[in-house]
């Protein structure tokens, strides 16, 4: 956000002038009494540069501490839980989530994204993260152009040959579930043609085994070929790649 301060971004707060023993003394004053579900794990560290230095900031889980009372009582300490939406709406305009960014919003962060990813590479802010690296992180993250997110593999394929092979289609439904794994079939082909005629279900997931067995139907075999004599055995794999 170039010409933008600090201070405009944290509604005045001054980020250099706190003490993280002071903090955390604020924080020991409001303990969260209700006891709350948790499906994360994050935690938010700010480092700030101040003049020639850093100040790393370290913040306890969000649901540890009474914010209810602290927004109430001390708003200037409750901001910084909120610094990392503060910022994205600054430079990007309101959106409802870090996590659910609206489609049109999308086509604009490409350009920012590798700004921040050379910048994390630096190692600039790894002290938020220590004893871990942002370099490590960044060097280990795939986009989806690197590898597709569903995809369906056919087990020791070199082991088959075919005159047709189909692969099969991801069902949408296990991908919304994210759901993956494998699914073995027993094929019987005819001797003649290599036309696949019979093909039984051993083992898979209910949601995955529709699809392997619409493709495994197109199957052609080389006529006269050993896997078209016998009743064969494959697995195909399905598998969901997390980025």
């Amino acid at each position: 956000m170039p010409n933008t301060s600090l201070h405009d971004v944290t509604h005045g707060v001054n980020l250099c002038a706190m003490d993280q023993r002071f903090l955390d003394g604020t924080f020991e004053a409001f303990p969260q009494a209700q006891r709350m579900g948790v499906f994360a794990d994050d935690r938010f560290t700010i480092v700030a540069k101040c003049g020639t230095d850093s100040r790393v900031i370290r913040l306890p889980y969000y649901w540890k501490v009474d914010m209810a009372r602290l927004k109430r009582e001390r708003p200037d300490i409750a901001l910084l839980w909120t610094l990392e939406k503060a910022v994205g709406t600054r430079a990007f305009g309101p959106f409802p989530s870090i996590d659910v960014v609206p489609r049109e919003m999308a086509a604009r962060f490409p350009p920012a994204g590798e700004a921040i990813l050379s910048e994390l590479k630096s190692g600039k802010f790894d002290s938020g993260l220590a004893p871990l690296s942002f370099k490590e992180d960044v060097a280990a993250l795939r986009t989806k152009w690197d590898v597709a997110e569903f995809s369906v593999r056919l087990a020791n394929a070199d082991h088959f040959r075919f005159e047709r092979y189909v692969n099969p289609q991801y069902p949408p439904l296990a991908k919304q579930a994210r759901i993956s794994g494998k699914v073995e079939l027993e094929l019987t082909s005819n001797p003649a043609t290599g036309e696949t005629e019979q093909v039984t279900e051993v083992s898979g997931h209910p949601l995955l085994v529709p699809a392997a067995k619409e493709a495994a139907q197109q199957w052609r075999f080389p006529p006269g070929a050993d896997t078209a004599l016998h009743a064969t055995r494959v697995t195909l794999e399905f598998v969901f790649n997390c980025p």
